[in-house]
């Protein structure tokens, strides 16, 4: 495994107890400014969205975060991500697909864009 894809691993797992502890700073770290999200086929600039999603006085607060067939596509100074996840709170369990876009730049690792998804049951 190369550097950039242990970097990348460790940075998603930033991102994933960010999220389940709702961590605004390490958000804020993480996220770019112009992150663009598609979703439902509609693409939005993220960052905003997010950071009220996960902020502390925000619910319902999820329980537990597992991110699985997680693959690396490692491009230098990018990498893709391509995983599934599954978010339990105590009152939902959802389980999404993803694919987040990072770029090395200004000395980090930031988060630039992303697809989210349902996985479709045949």
């Amino acid at each position: 495994m190369s550097s950039v894809e242990d970097e990348i691993r460790r940075v998603e797992e930033r991102l994933r107890i960010a999220q389940l502890h709702c961590d605004p700073k390490v958000l804020d770290q993480l996220l770019d400014e112009r992150m663009l999200l598609l979703s439902d086929g509609q693409p939005y600039f993220a960052k905003a969205r997010i950071m009220e999603m996960y902020a502390p006085h925000a619910g319902p607060h999820l329980k537990s975060i597992h991110w699985r067939d997680s693959k690396i596509i490692n491009f230098g100074t990018a990498a893709i991500v391509i995983c599934r996840g599954e978010y339990i709170s105590d009152q939902f369990n959802i389980s999404l697909e993803f694919m987040r876009f990072w770029l090395h730049k200004g000395g980090q690792w930031k988060l630039i864009a992303g697809t989210i998804s349902q996985p479709t049951t045949d």
